[in-house]
């Protein structure tokens, strides 16, 4: 017997059973989670159904025995779109997809393209890729009668953006968290687009007790010995900077011949250079030998790519040349702008036409990545960012940044948000005043939860408890459960 396939028909009644159970269930509404999977943090959620303050449908986590509704969120990732033993809605897209295929799909592109199973699909599939997996998730919510979805960090690789778009479309109440450098904190919000402004978040009516001195320098717990490691592999001997050199001659040499059509005039294969050879020769002979201090400069240091500070949050500017290039153009005569790679930086996302779009812009040097990030704080007259912690840093340091994209800090005082109407000698003539600064960290940190929900970041609370962090999680999301229904957004909003 063939599989039914639903039509619009089915559609339509999955939609009414949406209606009917939030009428009946607000107080333990069904829930779909991404995510969460680590221990402490699904105890949490574990107690918050076992006193039915909500109900879990369905979880995309790690599969356990425990829960027959878990699936493994890599292997989901794999083959959650062509798993056959699923419904999908074939021979009629729903509007509801390709609406958000229409307005968000270099975005998704963009996000899907660091999964792995996606770096296999050529450009032209990805539409029809997309289509899919806004079905898939616009029926399985359906099914499921899903009222609330929770989402363990903001959406950023792809497949957990179309499930926020597809559940924001059909008017699902949504959350999402964001772990924060200040230890034992984290920032959430409702709507992806409030986040950074947090305008829908709540004020916590209790003072957050914080200070921090005045100054650049942070100890920040996934930087350290990055610059060591940096520094020992450059650290070559003799025999190996010569093969070095040999390496890069060879590909100077290949390039050039690429460049003048050589190949193409003896019909002759293009060579392979491996892409990690070319990204390091491309970054030795971009690199400016003669980025003085003294000179009047603002501070770019490039983001790690891919990642969720540009993909998710650095909106139009995920392409940090962009950003760098408006700057370019911005600087008044005689000033400089200094980037500097992302010590972790691979060969992705810096092709060699990223290294010639740099090189063209005539005010901007690209600087050692093994150079100081805090010296460079001292001597610079701005720091500009997408979305990155340099700017946390500058602020606290007395220093003003500008911002591209939307970082948790961006409403505070000393952040300027691109494009900015003062020019730049105006800008840098300003500190920052630590007080106004202070006032205004603790004031946003009321807009903020205890706890830790990204595993990482454990090593930033001191005497870090997992039944303790569980403790804090739960009554974080007791807490929102209970103000859930003002946070369901119109459908389609």
């Amino acid at each position: 017997m063939a599989r039914h396939q639903p039509g619009r028909a089915d559609f339509n009644s999955l939609n009414q059973r949406v209606i009917v159970n939030s009428m009946q269930d607000e107080n333990c509404p069904r829930t779909m989670i991404y995510g969460f999977h680590e221990a402490s943090l699904a105890a949490a959620i574990d107690q918050l159904q076992s006193e039915h303050r909500l109900e879990v449908v369905y979880w995309i986590g790690v599969s356990s025995r425990e829960r027959s509704f878990d699936e493994d969120i890599h292997q989901w990732h794999l083959n959650g779109v062509e798993d056959p033993g699923r419904r999908t809605v074939q021979g009629q897209e729903s509007s509801l997809a390709t609406e958000i295929l229409t307005l968000h799909f270099d975005q998704i592109v963009d996000q899907l393209s660091r999964n792995v199973v996606c770096q296999c699909i050529e450009p032209a599939n990805f539409p029809a890729f997309i289509l899919k997996l806004a079905n898939r998730f616009e029926l399985l919510l359906r099914e499921k009668s899903v009222q609330f979805l929770l989402l363990q960090n903001l959406p950023h690789e792809g497949f957990e953006l179309v499930l926020y778009l597809v559940a924001k479309q059909m008017g699902i109440a949504t959350l999402m968290t964001y772990q924060s450098v200040i230890g034992n904190r984290f920032f959430y919000c409702f709507d992806l687009q409030d986040f950074g402004w947090f305008n829908q978040v709540p004020t916590a009516d209790y003072a957050i007790e914080f200070e921090l001195p005045q100054t650049f320098r942070k100890d920040l717990f996934y930087m350290r010995g990055v610059n060591e490691l940096l520094a020992h592999s450059n650290r070559r001997s003799l025999r190996d900077a010569i093969k070095r050199r040999i390496l890069f001659a060879k590909i100077t040499w290949k390039v050039f011949k690429q460049r003048v059509g050589w190949y193409d005039f003896w019909k002759l294969p293009q060579p392979r250079i491996p892409y990690e050879q070319r990204y390091a020769w491309e970054l030795e002979r971009s690199t400016a030998m003669n980025a003085s201090l003294e000179r009047s400069f603002v501070y770019f240091p490039l983001h790690l790519q891919p990642e969720l500070t540009t993909s998710a949050i650095g909106d139009q500017y995920a392409d940090q040349l962009s950003a760098i290039e408006n700057l370019s153009e911005w600087l008044p005569r005689k000033w400089w702008l200094y980037v500097k790679e992302n010590p972790k930086q691979t060969h992705r996302y810096r092709d060699p036409q990223f290294f010639e779009r740099l090189r063209r812009l005539p005010n901007v040097k690209l600087i050692n990545r093994t150079a100081d990030t805090y010296s460079l704080l001292a001597k610079c007259k701005l720091a500009a960012t997408v979305t990155g912690t340099v700017g946390w840093e500058a602020i606290t340091g007395g220093k003003r940044v500008i911002v591209f994209g939307r970082p948790w800090y961006l409403t505070l005082p000393g952040v300027h948000k691109w494009p900015v109407v003062e020019t730049a000698e105006s800008l840098a003539a300003t500190a920052t005043d630590h007080t106004a600064l202070m006032e205004a960290i603790r004031l946003l940190l009321r807009k903020s939860a205890i706890g830790v929900v990204d595993n990482a970041y454990r090593e930033s609370v001191p005497e870090y408890s997992a039944p303790r962090n569980t403790k804090f999680i739960y009554e974080f999301f007791k807490m929102q459960l209970a103000e859930l229904p003002k946070h369901s957004p119109a459908r389609g909003a």
